[in-house]
């Protein structure tokens, strides 16, 4: 769910408008884009639109330099400061390092990305852009791929704690992904670990359920198969 920890006091629409514009990654964003991505489109008055930037930028205060970190709109938009940046752009700029890196390097930045984590990427209401400009379609492959990553790396190292932090974080993005559960089922057959196994399966199961939905041939074949089960 969105929230800037060292500023609490952002909330509700306030939240929705930064976190929106940060999305951004310092690009002006128009006035009608802003209106359609944080109100719904709903018409609002120029001087109700300019209060909440202005409460915003008042709130945000000024660059080391002594800038606004968010402009006064103009004809052409928008612009927040892009050093004012989103987890999601630290990821990102994390595993773009990882992939030019050596084996233990990589595996430290991408648990460095990985840590970010929280929860589902814009689970929250108010947050349907994201949706609709394919941001969190995106996010939610940003993770998956540094999961993979990572967990393949760890466990080339042998290193199975890291291999399951790297699962466990990624289905903290997206639950119920049925390959991070095959591959977290896998890792704990590797650990010899079939109480673990079952677990694993049984909370795939219950995430699934939620969704009125089982779990794949393919995973249920995997799952017997590890913990010696004939159909």
């Amino acid at each position: 769910r969105p929230a800037v920890p060292d500023r609490p006091e952002i909330q509700g629409l306030k939240l929705r408008l930064l976190v929106y514009l940060a999305c951004q990654n310092g690009r002006t964003v128009s006035r009608s884009r802003i209106l359609d991505a944080v109100w719904g489109g709903e018409a609002r008055e120029r001087k109700t639109f300019s209060n909440k930037l202005s409460d915003l930028r008042n709130t945000l205060g000024t660059s080391p330099a002594g800038s606004p970190l968010l402009s006064t709109a103009t004809d052409a938009g928008v612009r927040l400061d892009p050093s004012v940046m989103t987890d999601l752009a630290v990821f990102i700029a994390l595993a773009a390092r990882a992939r030019d890196a050596a084996s233990n390097e990589t595996i430290e930045l991408l648990s460095d990305a990985l840590a970010l984590v929280h929860g589902e990427p814009f689970d929250d209401g108010g947050y349907e852009w994201a949706d609709a400009t394919q941001d969190n379609v995106q996010t939610h492959d940003h993770v998956l791929n540094a999961a993979r990553d990572l967990y393949r790396l760890a466990c080339d190292a042998a290193d199975l704690t890291t291999a399951r932090f790297a699962l466990v974080q990624g289905l903290k993005a997206v639950p119920g992904h049925e390959d991070l559960y095959r591959l977290r089922m896998q890792l704990e057959h590797r650990a010899a670990n079939t109480a673990a196994i079952h677990a694993t399966f049984n909370e795939l199961t219950h995430q699934l359920n939620v969704l009125e939905c089982e779990p794949s041939t393919e995973t249920v074949n995997l799952y017997r198969q590890l913990v010696g089960r004939r159909s």
